[in-house]
């Protein structure tokens, strides 16, 4: 039940992050529709509906109200050229890894089109990793932490990413300022003691410690490889 009021039908063709946010907030339904491609007009609305500003104080509808919100910028990316040759990570499913970086550029979307958060590139950039897509993973967790450098699981991931890629330096930096902050945080203090002492298979440009301080933004926020041993393989996480 909505206030008392007739319950409002589910808007039509709803995409399925649409359908989860309505199934698990029905009071959603009272969002204007013309308002969800605008993160700021969309929280103003909800902030000043009594109910909804109620349920605005608990994070996972925050977050169904941002979806709604980046939808409309989601909506009007162009589509992907079929024409186009996807590179496939071997040993993964084609499909599976279509799926997946469809949802990883949703997040990166929503990320733009909020502005202010981290958590779509937390998201995206996790995808990305399990893809095993260190590159991307590297630049969206570089994001996370540029918005929010207190963001402890971008760093971490920042780290990882690294590591994988070969920057054991980056990445032992990465822990080393986590643990700064959490020095009992046992994820970090293993990336730290497995990249630390390594010589690096290559140097990545990075805008969080490049230019100083982490979350201080560098002249150039991509993440890019510069190899300086031909062939150089990624590292390995330790589990």
């Amino acid at each position: 039940m909505l206030g008392g009021t007739a319950r409002a039908d589910p808007p039509p063709k709803l995409t399925p992050e649409q359908e989860a946010v309505f199934e698990r907030y029905p009071e959603a339904l009272r969002i204007d529709r013309a308002l969800w491609g605008d993160f700021k007009r969309t929280q103003e609305f909800v902030l000043g509906d009594p109910q909804l500003s109620v349920l605005y104080k608990d994070e996972g509808f925050e977050r169904a109200v941002a979806i709604l919100a980046g939808i409309g910028a989601v909506q009007r990316e162009p589509r992907a050229n079929p024409a186009v040759v996807q590179p496939v990570t071997p040993g993964v499913d084609p499909t599976l890894e279509r799926r997946a970086r469809g949802m990883e550029n949703y997040y990166r979307h929503l990320g733009q089109s909020i502005g202010d958060q981290s958590w779509p590139f937390n998201e995206s950039g996790k995808s990305a990793y399990e893809r095993k897509d260190y590159q991307a993973a590297l630049r969206d967790y570089e994001e996370a932490v540029r918005i929010d450098p207190e963001n402890a699981a971008a760093l971490l991931g920042y780290g990882h990413s690294a590591n994988e890629l070969g920057d054991y330096k980056l990445a032992s930096m990465a822990a080393k300022q986590l643990l700064g902050r959490d020095p009992g945080n046992k994820e970090a203090l293993g990336l730290y003691h497995f990249a630390t002492g390594r010589a690096p298979k290559v140097s990545l440009q990075s805008a969080i410690f490049h230019g100083g301080a982490a979350g201080a933004p560098g002249a150039d926020g991509a993440a890019g490889l510069a190899p300086q041993v031909a062939g150089a393989g990624p590292g390995a996480v330790p589990g």
